[in-house]
């Protein structure tokens, strides 16, 4: 374990001088005259007043001092602090694992939306069995669809703050009655505010390429009142930012299921589960001070879906388990939605949700449009 020791002598109250040295960094300010130190050592502050101050470090001016300990399990690079935001064991913030806007998290949203949860607009037409003004006479069943979704979001992680920004576009093609394969290319520009000395925003952009074969194992044609969809998938996904001294590239091998029951015809109940296995490794050189890490997410949840003729009405509730050390090792997503079908191709959605989880909350919009051929 290495400690990096962090000294910031306090002289005056309306100016700021930074000074890097070898492997500590100083910063002499402004502000009242008087003695006031704190150590800061695995989440404990211990403090010290000006006569304990005096006598182990022999000082009498009016001034204060500001010590602070952190140990991390690898060197500092030359981005001090804004790398932490590599470090998901200890940072709610990072970008890399350890909260619902980390890579980690977004590839295993990308994987509970499309195959977790149902869509609401296709789901009410499996279990439809009569014509009428209802979505079964505009949905479209075609063997191909493409979407479209767009989301915008913002986050509170302890005192940082960042936008998230993210554009999905899932294809669809169906080889039978019971088989098909999804492709979906998840991208996000996210923006972490206020990060470093001095102050600045941190970018970071990711995209990847989740592959999925959905099995239906239980259709229409069983004449059953419930449906059940398992659907294996594998995924890459590279995450960069040259801000932050953060760069990774993330496989990943998951498993997600979504079994639907129709209790009337007004209301149908869905059941998703969803288990992802992340392998990351570092993003060339860039990354060379950021530690190897994998991650294991487990979701649950229930969705709750309410078919108003062309209109789809639903809410979810989702619980998501870190498996491996993270600062935010666990959050709930709570959210609402409504689609509509335009015609038998076209239809359209939108969600709201928020994601709380402890020292990190999270809102996010999503609208997104389905094209069936």
């Amino acid at each position: 374990m290495k400690y990096r020791w962090v000294v910031a002598t306090r002289i005056w109250r309306f100016w700021s001088i930074p000074v890097r040295l070898a492997r500590a960094q100083v910063q002499v300010c402004v502000l009242d005259y008087d003695i006031d130190c704190q150590v800061a050592h695995n989440n404990t502050t211990y403090t010290m007043n000006k006569t304990t101050l005096s006598g182990l470090m022999g000082l009498m001016l009016a001034s204060s001092l500001t010590l602070t300990a952190q140990t991390t399990h690898e060197p500092w690079g030359e981005h001090y602090p804004s790398e932490q935001l590599a470090y998901s064991e200890h940072n709610p913030a990072a970008v890399t694992d350890g909260n619902s806007n980390s890579t980690t998290g977004l590839t295993s949203r990308a994987i509970v939306t499309d195959h977790a949860l149902a869509n609401p607009c296709s789901i009410s037409d499996e279990f439809e069995e009569t014509s009428g003004t209802s979505v079964a006479e505009v949905s479209a069943g075609g063997g191909q669809s493409l979407e479209v979704a767009v989301g915008r979001g913002s986050f509170t992680a302890g005192n940082v703050e960042g936008e998230v920004n993210s554009i999905t576009v899932p294809f669809k093609h169906r080889f039978t009655d019971r088989v098909s394969v999804k492709a979906s290319i998840p991208l996000n520009y996210t923006i972490v505010k206020d990060v470093g000395f001095p102050p600045s925003d941190i970018d970071v952009w990711g995209g990847g390429l989740i592959v999925a074969v959905p099995y239906d194992v239980y259709i229409k044609a069983d004449n059953v009142p419930y449906r059940w969809t398992v659907s294996p998938a594998l995924g890459m996904t590279l995450r960069d930012s040259s801000d932050a001294n953060v760069g990774t590239w993330m496989s990943t091998a998951a498993v997600a299921s979504n079994f639907n029951y129709k209790i009337n015809n007004h209301f149908i109940l869905n059941i998703g589960n969803a288990l992802t296995l992340n392998w990351s490794q570092r993003l060339g050189d860039d990354s060379a001070k950021i530690t190897q890490k994998d991650q294991q997410i487990v979701v649950n949840g229930v969705q709750f879906i309410v078919p108003i003729e062309r209109w789809v009405m639903n809410a979810f509730i989702m619980d998501t388990r870190l498996l491996q050390d993270a600062a935010v090792d666990n959050y709930q997503t709570y959210g609402l939605g409504g689609g509509y079908q335009f015609s038998k191709k076209i239809s359209l959605r939108l969600y709201v949700y928020t994601d709380q989880g402890p020292d990190y909350q999270a809102y996010s919009v999503s609208i997104a449009s389905a094209w069936n051929f």
